[in-house]
């Protein structure tokens, strides 16, 4: 297996170098310690590159391509797909979003329709106390579901 390194730009190799040398002129002088002094700093100095995202940036996608011929195409591919995918995952996480606040509020209204048909039938029977209590616990519950409820769409809206 053979080590290939990335070709380096020379304009920038020679610009770093001279910035470098000035640097190391300036804190150790021109005398004979100091010029080993400046070898030795120069030995341990190297560059180090970083990106975050899914591309690299052009001139390292270029030098990809150079060694491994097609790798940038790849490199692009492999990007794109994975934007797709986030998309389809978001997508698919609103549509679940959606079918399950649907499903809240049909199970609530059924509650709530269970509850007042036993609240009715509690008062046609002679059990007032029961009924009020039965009417004004999902009375308070309901109230309380939309005020809260209200309360973090706002939240979630301010927030996007």
């Amino acid at each position: 297996m053979t080590n290939k390194h990335l070709p380096e730009r020379n304009d920038e190799k020679v610009s770093l170098d001279k910035e470098i040398s000035n640097i190391i002129e300036n804190t150790v002088g021109n005398s004979p310690n100091g010029k080993i002094a400046q070898e030795q700093i120069i030995n341990v100095l190297h560059k180090r590159t970083q990106f975050s995202g899914p591309l690299p940036p052009p001139g390292l996608l270029q030098a990809y391509e150079e060694i491994n011929p097609g790798s940038a195409e790849r490199i692009l591919k492999m990007a794109d797909e994975d934007l797709n995918h986030q998309h389809n995952f978001h997508y698919r996480l609103l549509i679940e979003d959606s079918k399950d606040a649907l499903l809240g509020r049909i199970s609530g209204i059924f509650a709530l329709i269970l509850i007042i048909g036993a609240s009715v039938f509690c008062g046609m029977n002679g059990l007032k106390e029961l009924s009020l209590a039965l009417v004004g616990t999902s009375a308070i519950g309901v109230i309380s579901a939309f005020i809260i409820g209200n309360r973090n769409n706002t939240g979630s809206n301010s927030q996007s």
